[in-house]
């Protein structure tokens, strides 16, 4: 019989990839394990809604796309290799049956290593720690995590490194949201907690905390609610780690409440330098201030998703989030479960001031895994409605939306891991036609609420491009395994709430003409290639990115051509590459 130290020696020598969870954002592996539900290798129960996943609860997948990995019961050792690196293996029989079935797993986290370079400005989002940045910036991840049949402990801290090289600050930002175009003034260096997490398993319960980054909803690119876009919070969380089953249907659902922390960098200058001469008028540098940071922000939200028995691959959810400019207390964090959707901003307890806000949204996802297909929509609404009549009236009022579709198409063949998958979403948070009169020319966008704006550390939590943008996506994708091919087309349409309500001096005072066309607009393609080479992948992408107006400028000495003056309209490069080893 091997002694007990002798088997936490092999394990410690023994890793698989991932944990029971792959984090959000991961290079190519979130992808891929809802491409296998797609292609109707994994069960269709798990919404994708509540993530991380917790593939092998959720999806009874023993090790996803690992080496192998130790499993102990009692004092046998069984350890499951894969018969090859790119195919899963799934739990089956007894183990994944029987309650009583025991194990504990040891394992080093791979490492993961991204390196991003901007040539002109920013242009990147739903990455996590990283910022916006001119030039490079390196980022970091790897640790150790610990579970068995009960139990998960994660470690796994990030490292950033941001040259945030100068660029032309834009003549206008948005009012009322702590979300910077530039992190200070010199390089920026960052160490945080990370996909780090301790979650006690209670049968399909999960309870726990954790600083990782959580995404809900079905989107792929642009969450409404909440993403990967923002560096993860520290929160404490009880949600489902597999679906309930009952007689209606199945359900997931997520609680989280947490702090957020502001950048230091807001309140910053909204509007041009005096001075400036046109076309270039430019706000002033945005500088930290320690004092910024004073307080933090409160997060309460839930989720809950339902398929109904019915309709198999229809998933129907619902997400509410408060926000609180402060913690005033350990009753904050309970209090969107005692707070009706419908109230005012209000005065909390002690001296200071509650600045309230609520983002809500409906959303849904039908699968249809026969097809290799999905389709999806997330609805957001920053305001809840007055009455019915204020719904059924002017539904659309504050109102946001993404909406989105992803087919994979199997090669054929023997080789079940070759496929070709086209994707696309658009997404548009500009406000609806209802805001210019019911929002009295004030309303400042989605996100935006002043000291209880929707952002962490200087980021949105939820769609990146942030207030009043919108953007489109599309991908084609070549799966052959860990081998991949990808051409990607982006556009995105910046701040356009901002450039009609508030750039007056594009309408007053300008001494080209009034030009509603000068709008900010960024579009390009985009080729990734990724390549499995022993224990690592390689993954690298080149952007030739085009930009239309840049800040909204015109052309210096630009002429009248009838319908517009020339705007600034540069080409930049842009490229990433990006390492995971597993040890």
């Amino acid at each position: 019989m091997m002694k007990r130290w002798q088997i936490w020696v092999l394990a410690s020598w023994t890793f698989q990839l991932f944990g029971q969870t792959i984090p959000v954002g991961s290079p190519y592996f979130e992808n891929r394990m809802r491409d296998c539900q797609l292609l109707g290798r994994v069960n269709s129960e798990s919404s994708f809604c509540v993530r991380p996943t917790n593939y092998q609860r959720s999806l009874g997948i023993i090790n996803f796309y690992g080496m192998g990995s130790i499993a102990m019961e009692g004092d046998t050792v069984k350890e499951y290799h894969l018969q090859r690196f790119d195919t899963i293996l799934v739990r089956k029989g007894a183990e994944s049956g029987n309650p009583k079935y025991k194990y504990r797993v040891i394992q080093a986290l791979p490492f993961v290593g991204i390196m991003q370079y901007n040539g002109h400005h920013p242009f990147g989002w739903q990455d996590g720690l990283r910022i916006p940045n001119k030039g490079a910036q390196i980022y970091m991840s790897g640790g150790v995590e610990y579970y068995n049949s009960w139990l998960d402990l994660r470690f796994q801290p990030e490292l950033l490194y941001a040259q945030n090289l100068p660029f032309e600050n834009p003549p206008y930002r948005v009012l009322t949201i702590d979300m910077p175009d530039r992190f200070g003034l010199a390089s920026y260096k960052k160490f945080h907690w990370g996909q780090s997490h301790a979650y006690v398993h209670l049968g399909s319960i999960d309870i726990g905390f954790g600083s990782e980054n959580l995404q809900w909803g079905p989107c792929v690119k642009n969450s409404i609610i909440l993403s990967n876009n923002a560096p993860g919070f520290k929160h404490g969380s009880i949600k489902t780690n597999k679906p309930i089953k009952t007689r209606w249907g199945s359900f997931e659902f997520a609680y989280v409440a947490g702090n957020l922390k502001r950048s230091g960098l807001y309140p910053y200058s909204t509007t041009p330098d005096v001075g400036k001469p046109w076309p270039y008028i430019q706000a002033k540098d945005i500088v930290y201030t320690a004092s910024n940071k004073r307080y933090d922000k409160l997060f309460n939200g839930y989720m809950l998703s339902f398929q109904p028995k019915l309709l198999p691959g229809l998933f129907l959810g619902a997400t509410r989030v408060l926000l609180n400019d402060t913690v005033y207390g350990k009753a904050a964090y309970l209090r969107i479960i005692s707070k009706s959707p419908k109230w005012l901003d209000e005065y909390g307890p002690g001296v200071k001031v509650v600045n309230d806000n609520q983002l809500l949204s409906l959303f849904a996802r039908w699968m249809m895994p026969e097809s290799h297909a999905e389709f999806y929509i997330e609805w957001g609404r920053d305001d809840f409605f007055w009455d019915l009549q204020d719904f059924i009236t002017q539904p659309e009022w504050t109102s946001v939306y993404t909406m989105g579709f992803q087919k994979v198409v199997p090669k054929g063949g023997k080789n079940v891991n070759q496929y070709y998958k086209v994707s696309g979403e658009i997404t548009r948070l500009t406000s609806p036609s209802s805001a210019w009169s019911r929002g009295g020319h004030v309303w400042p966008g989605f996100y935006s609420h002043g000291a209880a704006d929707y952002t962490n550390e200087g980021q949105v939590l939820g769609a990146g491009i942030g207030p009043g943008s919108n953007m489109q996506w599309l991908q084609v994708d070549k799966v052959d395994g860990f081998n991949t091919r990808s051409l990607m087309f982006e556009r995105v349409q910046y701040k356009i709430d901002m450039f009609y309500w508030y750039m007056t001096e594009w309408r007053l005072g300008n001494p080209y003409k009034s030009d509603d066309s000068k709008l900010w607009v960024d579009w390009g393609f985009s080729y990734i290639e990724q390549r499995k080479m022993g224990h690592s992948l390689i993954r690298f992408k080149v952007q030739m990115l085009k930009t239309y107006n840049y800040n909204w400028w015109y052309k210096m000495g630009a002429v009248d051509e009838g319908f517009r003056f020339s705007g600034l309209n540069p080409w930049s490069l842009n490229s990433e590459i990006s390492l995971v080893h597993q040890f």
